[in-house]
């Protein structure tokens, strides 16, 4: 009986990872949406969008989080703390990259996009990457293997975050080694937050940390000129 239920959890999980990511081909290549945007309806679009995967996730997470539920283990909140702290120092070197973007706030529609990206990166990915992967994917696959759960569970991560948007434009583009194992490590975090907690909201607040540091990063870099 359990075993069948992690094969539905599973399946379940690939169909959600497989719709969000042909969405994401579909108005990447309407809208080329990977460069700028530049009107109104792009912006308003590319929202409706992310909106709707918002409240997707949180159906599915409402209407079926007794299937998803993880035994919380029993941790103090200092050291709970201390692993979310650790976990955001690993996102430093992606601000300090970041720092590099601020110059590009000089095109005016850049501008439109930063505050378009910020809520796809501040409110979009932690709630819907955060039910995907630590609420669905993980609780899963650690009922099958803990160390492999928390491995494959964060291997689908950083694929997730490979864009096919340009598929047919210019080719795909992939992400950096480093940027890979970042986001492999705020995975492992994210993922042991989860665990610690058996509560889906910490690991959310995570995310939102994370992504918080770079876009803060473009905000200083292009208020204070550094590049």
């Amino acid at each position: 009986m359990i075993q069948r239920a992690i094969y539905k959890n599973l399946i379940g999980g690939f169909i959600l990872f497989s719709g969000l990511k042909i969405s994401e081909i579909v108005y990447g290549f309407i809208f080329n949406l990977e460069r700028s945007i530049t009107n109104l309806e792009d912006a308003l679009f590319k929202s409706i969008i992310d909106i709707f995967f918002i409240f997707l996730m949180l159906f599915i997470w409402y209407r079926f989080k007794i299937y998803f539920q993880i035994q919380r283990r029993q941790t103090s909140y200092s050291t709970i703390f201390l692993y979310f702290l650790i976990g955001l120092l690993f996102r430093i070197p992606d601000a300090i990259y970041a720092l590099r973007w601020g110059n590009l706030f000089t095109y005016e529609d850049y501008k439109f996009f930063f505050i378009i990206q910020c809520f796809g990166a501040l409110i979009e990915a932690p709630i819907v990457e955060e039910i995907l992967f630590r609420g669905i994917f993980f609780v899963t696959l650690i009922r099958i293997h803990r160390f492999w759960g928390y491995m494959s569970s964060n291997i689908l991560f950083v694929l997730w975050h490979i864009s096919f948007s340009k598929l047919f434009g210019d080719g795909i583009w992939t992400i950096s080694p480093t940027y890979s194992l970042s986001l492999f490590i705020s995975g492992l975090f994210a993922s042991v937050l989860y665990e610690k907690t058996g509560d889906i909201k910490v690991p959310i607040v995570f995310h939102f940390c994370l992504n918080l540091i770079p876009k803060s990063a473009q905000l200083i870099s292009y208020h204070f000129g550094l590049f």
